[in-house]
């Protein structure tokens, strides 16, 4: 009787239906123009999902690898790895990318925002330049020291 129960059991979990869970583990990537960068996305669904790449407002679908693109998905039970990798990066290839899983119980996705980076600077995919993010502990540090200063004062 335990075994018979253990085993229905474990044939239902391997089984059951399971909402698409999407997992972006770098959601802000940053690359030189002309490098290759990969995207990653890990989806846990059941049953098994269609998975792909979307980019940009009109959400251009990205199913199959090319000369611009390389898309693979490696599957093991009900997880699967999808992997966007962009060649020879040009500033038309920046902005959000998206990864989207969808199945009978639900079609999420999640982002990912591609940005250039230039030596100390980088820039977003509407071609605005900004400072880089390790000039704000010195800014912070100047702003609470004046802080400091003219509270003295009063």
């Amino acid at each position: 009787h335990f075994f018979a129960t253990f085993f229905l059991s474990f044939f239902l979990s391997l089984f059951s239906i399971v909402s698409p869970q999407i997992w972006i583990p770098v959601e802000e990537v940053g690359a030189p123009l002309g490098s290759n960068i990969t995207l990653d996305c890990h989806i846990e669904a059941y049953p098994v999902p269609l998975s792909y790449w979307t980019f940009g407002a009109n959400g251009e679908s990205i199913y199959i690898s090319g000369p611009k693109y390389e898309v693979s998905i490696k599957e093991k039970g009900y997880k699967r790895h999808l992997r966007l990798v962009i060649h020879k990066l040009e500033k038309s290839d920046l902005g959000t990318y998206r990864c989207h899983a969808e199945n009978e119980m639900g079609k999420p996705s999640r982002q990912v925002r591609l940005f250039g980076k230039f030596n100390n600077s980088s820039f977003n995919f509407s071609g605005n330049s900004s400072k880089n993010s390790a000039s704000f502990p010195l800014f912070f540090f100047l702003w609470v020291l004046i802080f400091n200063l003219l509270c003295s004062f009063i």
